[in-house]
């Protein structure tokens, strides 16, 4: 079986070295053809690309991830594109792991993880790709993930590829429409590349925020049917796309009642709530909170030590609070929006 494997790059210098090495280790010309789609970088990402024996394809102009992929998916030789991040590393058998998928000879979609680890160590960094990992850890279907998935190409073109206005969760919205056309997603948990991305406090914290405003318009989109044109069914699996997050809403909620029941305890606002006082009631939800996140708390204590995981615990309260904002933000924001097209 043939194979194109489409890279998106744009001021990649830091990474995508690692990322091109590590499909040229299982790289064979007479099976594979491996697409750098080049995003008018102003670094030394193009000079890099260059020293590999890979296609470039090239933006006119600076667009988005997803036009790059697309553009990608256009100039691709094959019937089968594998799409791969710039800041990632495949393993070694990548197309062996691909190909063992349960029902891989029908699958129309798989999609992999993001492994725990990353090359940059500081906490920031390590905590959003084992938060990452952990997301889609448990999943068996209709997930998608941009920075490893494969898709025969005819059905990537049918729904209608990347959109391309869309900046961020650009997978998540794509996942949408593939549902609304009557396609399921087969997700392969062993199929794992190393995102290698360095974040800050504030990087992360603007990716949570923007990330969770960018899901709010993608959700509202999907339930207005903005896409419906093109649709060839109507399938709306409410579910599958509420269940992906509703570990998030759960935390999500805890957060806001902590922030209320805190408020009360100080204020008095209400004496009791159900038949309980504030301080019984932190306690209970808390308790909550902490089994909702236990599986999370293990897997870091192995991973990474006790520390970490125990500061990962409290920092999640903080990634909530940067949702919650996001949220709220996109919902107002779109709201009015739709009310002025109106």
């Amino acid at each position: 079986m043939n194979y194109s494997i489409i890279i998106p790059a744009y001021n990649a210098e830091k990474d995508i070295e690692r990322c091109l090495n590590s499909i040229k280790d299982f790289y064979d010309e007479n099976k594979i053809e491996v697409i750098v789609c080049e995003n008018q970088s102003n670094d030394k990402t193009l000079e890099i690309i260059k020293k590999f024996p890979f296609k470039i394809v090239y933006n006119n102009k600076k667009k988005s991830a997803s036009s790059s992929r697309n553009l990608g998916a256009i100039n691709s030789r094959y019937e089968n594109l594998i799409f791969i991040d710039a800041d990632c590393v495949a393993p070694k058998n990548l197309i062996s792991i691909l190909e063992n998928t349960i029902n891989f000879t029908n699958a129309k979609c798989i999609a992999g993880n993001m492994s725990p680890r990353n090359f940059y160590n500081n906490f920031f960094s390590l905590y959003k790709s084992s938060y990452t990992h952990l997301k889609l850890k448990n999943k068996k279907k209709n997930i998608i993930n941009a920075a490893i998935m494969f898709i025969k190409k005819k059905y990537f073109f049918e729904v209608g590829m990347y959109d391309e206005n869309t900046i961020t969760m650009e997978d998540d919205e794509f996942s949408i429409r593939f549902q609304a056309y009557g396609y399921e997603t087969i997700f392969n948990s062993k199929l794992q590349v190393d995102h290698h991305k360095k974040y800050t406090f504030f990087s992360l914290t603007k990716n949570d925020f923007v990330r969770s405003k960018q899901l709010v318009r993608i959700f509202i989109d999907a339930f207005f049917d903005t896409h419906n044109k093109k649709k060839k069914n109507e399938v709306k699996n409410y579910f599958s796309w509420f269940t992906l997050y509703f570990r998030t809403l759960i935390n999500c909620l805890i957060v806001l009642l902590n922030v209320f029941l805190l408020m009360n305890l100080f204020f008095n606002f209400i004496p009791l709530i159900f038949g309980l006082n504030n301080l019984k009631i932190l306690i209970i939800i808390n308790s909550i909170y902490f089994l909702n996140n236990l599986d999370i708390f293990l897997f870091n204590l192995k991973t990474y030590g006790f520390i970490f995981s125990l500061l990962t615990i409290f920092f999640q309260i903080f990634t909530f609070l940067t949702i919650i904002a996001g949220i709220l933000y996109g919902v107002i924001v779109n709201l009015l929006q739709k009310a002025k097209k109106q």
